[in-house]
């Protein structure tokens, strides 16, 4: 059985609401609407349009159709929200495609927010948030895709 995604209780969250919202990057669905995090879902598309402008078209198609054949795993993963799964493609490819740039390249002088140390510890803090949940399975398959062959790294064990 495919666990779903977890909200925080609703009592925990009485305690301290801003423990559990995320300050810069919201990943998956649960704060993706929230408008103190809408500046993030356009640098996420630069990251993205960025990404595929240095791998080529055709590891952006490859990707896709990752995505594309992993939606109903994630579609059943993101349940408790209202996406349809387009949208959950597109949020798969964008958010995947995110991650795996902040955590694999060198920040890039145009990446202002990314360069400054505060907003780095920010970023990373907001992705450990349990309601900023991705399906790694996701992650491993797009780094697969996106990877140089020939660099030696793996993202995650073959056996995952």
């Amino acid at each position: 059985m495919v666990p779903r995604h977890v909200r925080v209780p609703h009592r925990l969250r009485r305690v301290n609401e801003t423990a559990y919202e995320p300050e810069l990057v919201s990943i998956g669905p649960c704060h993706r609407h929230k408008e103190h995090l809408r500046e993030m879902e356009t640098i996420k598309k630069q990251y993205f349009h960025r990404l595929f402008n240095r791998k080529g078209e055709e590891t952006m198609r490859r990707c896709v159709r990752a995505v594309v054949f992993m939606a109903e795993f994630a579609s059943y993963w993101y349940s408790a929200y209202e996406e349809n799964i387009t949208d959950i493609e597109t949020m798969l490819l964008e958010d995947g495609c995110f991650v795996i740039e902040l955590l694999c390249k060198e920040p890039q002088p145009q990446d202002q927010f990314a360069r400054l140390r505060w907003s780095r510890i920010t970023l990373f803090g907001d992705l450990l948030l349990l309601e900023n949940q991705f399906p790694f399975i996701v992650l491993v398959e797009l780094h697969r895709l996106i990877k140089d062959p020939t660099d030696g790294t793996n993202f995650a064990p073959s056996f995952c």
